[in-house]
Parts: structure tokens; C-alpha cells; sequence
């Protein structure tokens, strides 16, 4: 099979990467937070609009079923 008898130290097999500051961590942990509360935000306002929409169909459905029982 080919195997030989060798050691690879990981930390050379791994591509060095730039360091990361606190500072940048906590930058990219507060633009991630915000993003995620503005998301939120969008999707209670569809909730929102969506329960919104059920209720007005749901209040045309009580009067018309009023009207048909004023009409019998």
C-alpha cells in the first residue's frame, strides 16, 4: 500500500491563519447579534400581518353568518 513510517505535525499540515483580536471577535459578535435582532424583527412583522389577515377573514366570516341568520 505504500504506508510509511512518518510523522506529520498538524500544526504544519494546517494553513497558517491571520490572527483574530478581541476586538475583531467582538466586532463580528455584534454585527451577528444585530443582524439576528433585525431578523427577528422582520419575522414577528410578518407574524404579525399574518394574524392580522385572519382576523379580518374571520370577522367577515361572523357578519356573513350573521346576515344568513337574519335572512332565515
Amino acid at each position: 500500500y505504500g504506508i510509511r513510517d512518518t510523522w506529520i505535525d498538524p500544526a504544519e499540515a494546517v494553513p497558517e491563519m491571520a490572527p483574530t483580536t478581541l476586538e475583531e471577535v467582538h466586532t463580528r459578535v455584534t454585527e451577528l447579534a444585530e443582524l439576528h435582532e433585525h431578523d427577528t424583527q422582520d419575522l414577528y412583522d410578518l407574524l404579525e400581518d399574518a394574524q392580522d389577515g385572519r382576523t379580518r377573514i374571520s370577522q367577515r366570516v361572523a357578519m356573513d353568518s350573521q346576515r344568513v341568520d337574519l335572512l332565515r
